[in-house]
């Protein structure tokens, strides 16, 4: 057995020293000279001594030195090297140093193993943990897109806010916009100028100049990315002393709701350079109340950010953690439920987002037509209006800014499809399709499935495919996002040929011009959702939740509107 002397921790060296014991006796008493051990350790007679005597003292070998010359010392390993690192590994865990446990596992190639384990030891991490002020965040995704401009899953939201700032932000319970990085703007002939905070630092230390701003922009106005489209109306940006101004091409009521997305979020640029390096936007360096501390697949470390210009956090670290092991659901402060089962609708506590599944008909070189799309249209609404529950209850838009206004498909002819149709969805949303599938399967429509990973999700377009099942979801901003939406959505960019897209975007520009307002736009806007549904693009189907498991002693849990908490509201009893 092994004595309990001392600290039950061992040093990454003298591990490495076990390792060597283990390799040349495994667990067979042997009698050993000192010739041998230091032919082991490659060291001196001295040096073998204390090590040998120290890993006994630490329990974890049993040795009797020889007496007199020449005399041979016992050895014994009560335990096989594996089992010695993976008390070490759950000691360290279980004591919250889950980044030591890692470097140990990742040194000796047990990644895995931990892994395996780390689930079952977490429960006594979250205790260790609280006393150092650090939330443990577990979730079933892999770490997420960290780079504004490409984020696409609201799986990113968490991460994106904490680490990084807008220039102005929108206030939910007034709907106007508030300065933020910059502390003062204005509007003045298709231009909007704003002055920076003098007492902002990016997490490497410098401070925010306008340079960085300019840079920023320009560099989101000429880069491919998922919300370009966005960024067309900036004709170009100038700097004049503390101030940055954009000359924007025509008028734009939505561009100040722009600037408040997260997806405009300042990150570190070079203002010396004209592309963010790999580098740059792999360590994602922003202005936020916490920055990006640590980053692996399975394991990310948010950590507070003492140079905060605005009021940080209360949380000092974020350990977030990615396993799909069911031990771990009551192990964390948090566990995100995603994807969703039936059984998390009644054990999980639920947060009604505005959020919207649909299904989409894509544009391939073999479609359907719109005779067949209106007739599967008209089924699907039938299933949907039928299956109508509080958790999933029916859509009749992309989110409830119109609700309330009737679903209605003024396309008379319909034609039931003669050949198979290809569906596609992300694995973990098996359960919600099946019903609609058994239901159109009672009128002769055969399914062919096409399951993808969730971290492919949004499509990027795939011959063959009828139709994608897709879910929004939605910040507080609902009237800019509705637009969003509409021009960086699958539909726009999957969905439509480029005589349609050019048509909606057209369509967009002009109302923008003839609106009075933001408010006006919008209610505009609509006109823009109800051609995809009379031209059968898509079909609003249900209403969406998140799900999670939250301790007790996390308090500050306020949702969004996308179920998203805001870590710099958290703290720990």
């Amino acid at each position: 057995m092994m004595s309990n002397q001392g600290s039950p921790f061992i040093s990454l060296v003298h591990l490495q020293r076990l390792k060597q014991l283990y390799s040349a006796f495994g667990q067979t008493p042997s009698y050993v000279d000192m010739n041998q051990l230091t032919g082991i350790f490659f060291c001196s007679d001295r040096n073998a001594s204390k090590l040998m005597n120290i890993l006994k003292n630490k329990g974890f070998i049993e040795w009797v030195p020889g007496r007199g010359r020449g005399n041979k010392s016992a050895l014994s390993l009560p335990m096989s090297f594996e089992e010695i690192l993976l008390k070490q590994l759950e000691y360290q865990v279980c004591s919250g140093k889950i980044n030591e446990a890692f470097v140990y596992a990742e040194h000796f190639e047990k990644r895995t193993l931990l892994q395996k384990k780390l689930p079952l030891w977490l429960n006594e991490t979250k205790v260790e943990l609280s006393k150092a002020n650090t939330l443990l965040y577990i979730v079933s995704y892999s770490f997420p897109e960290c780079r504004p401009m490409y984020a696409r899953s609201s799986s990113s939201i968490l991460l994106l806010e904490a680490v990084f700032d807008t220039l102005v932000r929108y206030d939910e319970d007034t709907g106007k916009i508030r300065p933020h990085l910059a502390h003062h703007y204005y509007f003045k002939d298709n231009q909007y100028h704003f002055r920076l905070r003098p007492d902002v630092y990016f997490h490497n230390g410098e401070r925010l100049r306008p340079q960085h701003i300019k840079s920023c922009f320009d560099y989101r106005c000429i880069t491919e990315h998922p919300y370009l489209i966005l960024y067309r109306h900036i004709e170009k940006i100038e700097i004049k002393d503390d101030w940055v101004i954009f000359h924007l091409k025509q008028k734009d009521p939505t561009f100040l709701h722009l600037l408040t997305d997260i997806h405009s979020a300042v990150f570190y640029m070079d203002p010396t350079q004209t592309k963010v390096s790999e580098d740059q936007f792999n360590q994602a360096i922003g202005t936020g109340a916490y920055s990006l501390f640590h980053q692996e697949k399975d394991h990310w470390i948010l950590s507070k950010f003492d140079r905060y210009f605005g009021i940080g956090g209360l949380i000092e670290r974020a350990e977030f953690w990615s396993t799909q092991h069911q031990e771990a659901i009551q192990s964390g402060h948090v566990y995100e439920k995603c994807p969703v089962q039936p059984e998390d609708h009644e054990n999980a506590h639920s947060v009604e987002q505005h959020a919207c599944a649909t299904l989409e008909f894509a544009n391939h070189k073999n479609p359907l037509s719109i005779d067949e799309r209106a007739w599967l249209i008209h089924k699907i609404r039938q299933f949907a209006v039928a299956h109508n529950t509080p958790i999933n209850s029916l859509a009749n838009s992309i989110m409830p800014y119109h609700q309330k206004r009737a679903f209605h498909l003024f396309h008379h002819t319909m034609k039931k499809p003669e050949r198979t149709i290809s569906v596609q969805y992300r694995k973990g949303d098996e359960w919600e399709l099946k019903p609609l599938f058994d239901y159109l399967d009672l009128y002769g429509i055969s399914v062919s499935h096409h399951v993808v990973e969730r971290s492919n999700y949004p499509w990027n377009g795939s011959d063959g495919v009828d139709l994608y099942y897709s879910c929004y979801v939605f910040g507080n901003n609902l009237s800019f996002q509705y637009y969003e939406w509409l021009l960086t959505g699958n539909i726009f960019q999957t969905c439509l040929n480029v005589k349609e897209r050019r048509s909606l975007l057209l369509f967009v520009d002009t109302i923008m011009q003839e609106s009075s307002d933001n408010t006006d736009f919008m209610e505009k806007l609509y006109r823009g959702e109800d051609w995809l549904i009379q031209n059968c693009h898509y079909i609003p189907l249900w209403r969406d939740h998140a799900f999670y498991n939250i301790s007790d002693k996390l308090h500050g849990k306020k949702m969004d509107n996308m179920g998203v908490m805001s870590l710099a509201q958290l703290w720990l009893e």
